[in-house]
Order: structure tokens, then sequence, then C-alpha cells
């Protein structure tokens, strides 16, 4: 199937790459169904998470591991409820900056994905953790 995407313009993607979200994106409860989109340039840590049906509704994703953050056991029962039983990836949502140092993601809602049940969830966890955490740190030599 063609989609129209908000930064590669029209693609093909299987219709069973399509994520189901059982627990949407905050803000974004009407729209359920996305791709996960890879640049190869960025690797598979940075994903954009596309919309199939609105064009440009498209988030950037860095994965937890990315961020050296465990989410391991951390879904809440009533994520784990919604995604069922299996291996989950847990992603964050990233904030773009002009710079590397500037762009941050939100430790605090990840999204969860079931790959094998093709269902995801964003959840907000109890914990304090940061919405704005700094995903890369650049060590000057002087």
């Amino acid at each position: 199937m063609i989609i129209k995407t908000r930064d590669f313009d029209e693609i093909e993607i299987d219709e069973n790459d399509s994520i189901f979200f059982e627990m949407p994106v905050i803000g974004f409860e009407d729209s359920t169904e996305y791709v996960f989109l890879f640049n190869d340039s960025f690797g598979t840590d940075i994903a954009w998470l596309q919309s199939v049906k609105e064009p440009e509704l498209c988030f950037i994703l860095a994965s937890a591991a990315l961020a050296k953050w465990d989410y391991s056991g951390k879904a809440p029962k009533d994520v784990r409820a919604k995604l069922g039983d299996g291996e989950y990836d847990a992603w964050l949502v990233m904030v773009v900056g002009e710079t590397a140092e500037q762009s941050t993601v939100n430790l605090r809602s990840p999204i969860f994905v079931n790959a094998a049940q093709r269902k995801a969830a964003q959840a907000v966890l109890e914990e304090d953790l940061s919405v704005r955490y700094a995903l890369f740190t650049c060590e000057r030599e002087d």
C-alpha cells in the first residue's frame, strides 16, 4: 500500500508493518495506526513514527537503549494488559534541537511496542523522570 509521509514523500509499505496503538499517543487519541520508518543514515536507534492515515502526523523517536535507559519490566499493568504477552521495545519521543546537544527525549512517557502483536501504547510512568532529558552530550577537548 502507498502512503504519503511528512518526511519521506510517498512510500510503499506492507500492511502487516502497521502498528496499532491500544493506548494512543497523548494528544492524538484519534490516530491509532502508524508505521515505523528508518533512515539508513541514523541506523535503527532513531525512527519516524508515521501515521498511516495522516501524512503530516509523524513523531521522531529514539530507542530507550540509545538514551541508555532501561525500561525492562517497567511497562505498567494497564499497558501489559493491552499489549499482551511477548517482548516489548521501548521508544522515547524526541524533540530535535538545532544541534545534537539540544535534542531531548521524554523519559516519563515512553512508547512500548509489542512488535509480534503489532500493538503499541504510550504510558505515563509514575516515577519522577525528566520530560526533557538531553539525549546527546558532547565533551570538548581544550
